[in-house]
């Protein structure tokens, strides 16, 4: 917390804000037996059911509805097939333990509780009664520590029999083993005296970037039509006879067409004037150059 307080004040004053338990695994509960900060049970939700989101009501929970009728048979069936009694992902935690163990130097005290050092030095102790350790991993989540592993192995017992009970086949076969029965199709429901839902219709997305900002608009905008603008209380001056109250358009009086200034025009020398004194000018600068050289 000093490193963030002196990296960033507001981040730090954000967090302290925060209760403990929220946010730092040392203040966790530890009945959940989950150490996980972030809810990914949502994103992998969303995930699942990506494909039925964007379909209308009925149609997305009817497809939610399948995508649960095999996942929970799938799951049911992958649970039968197991040899042990700890679950697929839990057991392979357990054997990434297992080959770290014997990295560990134990002190025993002749009951349940060890002193385990690391090879930088590091302390930690295990209780096996209680089923505990110093690093609080055990208590947090439920699954034997590599600390804690290391001490199963000097007793020589099983690592999968002080895992806790969630983790267990029997809990595993317990949250599966509900079935979703079939049904038939819309056809064949009992209709409802209800209102009908309505149709979804499908908006031309009009072109180029949407507006991020609602502009607010003027009197004179709102009144606007696609033709122009009304400018309320504007006197237009005719350019031909130099009256007011009309344009040039709307002059009852013959047009006085006149040719522009000189100041005004805009003249192009065709490139058939220019080439040749460009030649000429490029013929007598190799003249001069070969003079030099000479």
């Amino acid at each position: 917390m000093e490193k963030l307080k002196a990296c960033d004040r507001r981040a730090y004053d954000w967090v302290r804000a925060r209760p403990e338990k929220h946010w730092a695994k040392s203040h966790f509960n530890v009945w959940p037996k989950c150490d996980m900060l972030l809810n990914n049970f949502c994103e992998s939700f969303n995930n699942v059911i990506l494909k039925a989101r964007d379909k209308p009501i009925i149609t997305m929970l009817e497809t939610i509805r399948v995508i649960l009728m095999k996942r929970l048979h799938i799951q049911r069936a992958k649970v039968l097939k197991l040899s042990g009694e700890v679950c697929p992902s839990i057991q392979k935690f357990l054997e990434n333990n297992k080959k770290e163990a014997s990295s560990y130097i134990l002190v025993w005290n002749g009951g349940d509780k060890f002193e385990v050092q690391g090879w930088n030095g590091d302390k930690w102790t295990v209780d096996l009664t209680l089923r505990n350790c110093s690093c609080r991993r055990w208590e947090l989540t439920g699954i034997p520590c590599v600390h804690a592993t290391s001490c199963l192995f000097y007793r020589r017992e099983s690592v999968e029999d002080y895992v806790d009970h969630w983790y267990k086949r029997g809990m595993f076969l317990r949250a599966y083993e509900y079935l979703l029965n079939p049904i038939t199709s819309s056809k064949e429901w009992p209709l409802a005296n209800l209102n009908p839902i309505v149709p979804w219709t499908n908006i031309q997305k009009k072109p180029g970037r949407p507006s991020q900002h609602a502009q607010r608009k003027e009197l004179d905008e709102l009144e606007a039509k696609n033709y122009g603008i009304k400018r309320h209380g504007a006197k237009y001056t005719c350019s031909n006879c130099g009256a007011r109250g009309h344009n040039k358009k709307g002059c009852p009086e013959p047009s006085h067409a006149t040719m522009p200034s000189m100041s005004t025009r805009k003249f192009k020398i065709p490139v058939t004037i220019i080439f040749p004194y460009y030649c000429f000018a490029v013929f007598l600068i190799i003249q001069l150059l070969i003079l030099n050289l000479l």
